[in-house]
């Protein structure tokens, strides 16, 4: 006969070999049972505890610049991580696979929000919730509408919404225009496997046409294909322009480095889509933050936390647009920026 389950905390030596290993086990599985017990005690204490799950495709300034404002207006919005939020962040390193995989892991975490940041990472979470319906907030989307996410800007439907970054692209030529009134040619480096890309890369090409500018493109597939696309562009343009594309934009220093060389036979200026292209040394852009649209976009988050319906809530963008120069790129390239452009920019670096 065993020992009764009190003898188990006497501690003593009067229990022999199997009465131990019986012990041992009521223990274990008296203490399993205590944490399982105070874990639903913690869960039911609560219940306002969020899970919110960020996917992203790759790290670069801009888009880790809309993570920070996502998780700033969370807490602008109530949602502090470690207080009533649990933030969990995976990055895809630039593969589709990969961010596929990830979309799927989070699918099996039932988080309360899927945020999805970029395009690519945004698709792969639209697919991997489609029949679980788990809520899917998207950020630095250049166009929802041609990337299948949503079926209107105004009424999204279904489990998705979120932000856009379309870059205000006729501005943007209009600007390296006045900054360069002699420019004839103008390249564009970016990724021909990016949806967004490409329909950026035709819009410069019609408004770059009105203005009698001549547009040379160069595509690079990776990352790693980046900084040789420059290089073929250097000695056939005037400048060169660079859309809001996640491959191209995660070489861009490289890239205006290798512009700005003493080693190439003549120094080329860049142009950024967006600020943080600026802050790496591009000349100027006109445009938003991508920290402002992460702000909008964490608080679209909130509202779905709160229980509002993702279909409920227009895909919104930011509305504060803005000249951002670089004046130490643009005196190392000889470039005189205009007087009245730099009083009435929103951030000049010198």
């Amino acid at each position: 006969m065993g020992p009764k389950h009190a003898d188990c905390f006497k501690f003593g030596s009067h229990l022999n070999m199997s009465q131990k290993e019986f012990c041992f086990s009521y223990i274990k599985n008296l203490l399993l049972g205590l944490m399982l017990l105070s874990f639903v005690t913690s869960c039911q204490k609560s219940a306002d505890h969020k899970v919110v799950a960020v996917t992203q495709i790759v790290a670069h300034p801009a888009v880790d610049e809309v993570r920070r404002g996502i998780k700033e207006g969370l807490a602008q919005a109530g949602y502090r991580e470690g207080h009533n939020l649990t933030w969990v962040y995976e990055n895809a390193h630039g593969n589709i696979a990969t961010a596929n995989q990830i979309a799927q892991k989070f699918v099996g975490m039932k988080p309360d929000v899927m945020v999805a940041i970029t395009t690519s990472s945004a698709q792969a979470a639209a697919s991997a919730t489609r029949s679980n319906k788990i809520p899917v907030v998207f950020a630095a989307v250049t166009d929802p509408l041609a990337a299948g996410l949503v079926r209107s800007l105004a009424a999204p439907e279904g489990n998705i919404t979120g932000t856009t970054d379309m870059p205000p692209i006729e501005k943007q030529i209009l600007l390296i225009r006045e900054i360069m009134p002699n420019l004839k040619i103008l390249g564009v480096l970016y990724n021909v496997g990016e949806a967004n890309s490409a329909a950026q890369v035709e819009k410069v090409k019609q408004v770059a046409k009105t203005l009698d500018i001549k547009v040379i493109t160069k595509a690079a597939e990776n990352s790693t294909k980046v900084l040789s696309a420059a290089q073929g562009l250097i000695t056939e343009v005037d400048a060169i322009y660079v859309p809001l594309d996640n491959t191209v934009a995660s070489a861009l220093r490289a890239v205006i480095t290798l512009c700005m060389s003493d080693e190439i036979s003549k120094k080329l200026p860049v142009f950024a889509s967006d600020p943080e292209g600026v802050h790496q040394g591009a000349v100027a852009t006109i445009g938003f933050t991508h920290y402002e649209e992460g702000k909008k976009a964490g608080i679209m988050v909130a509202h779905v936390l709160k229980g509002q319906a993702p279909a409920s809530m227009a895909v919104q963008s930011p509305q504060h647009l803005g000249v951002y120069l670089n004046l130490k790129s643009a005196q190392d390239l000889g470039i005189q920026i205009p007087t009245a452009m730099i009083k009435n920019a929103i951030e000049v670096i010198k």
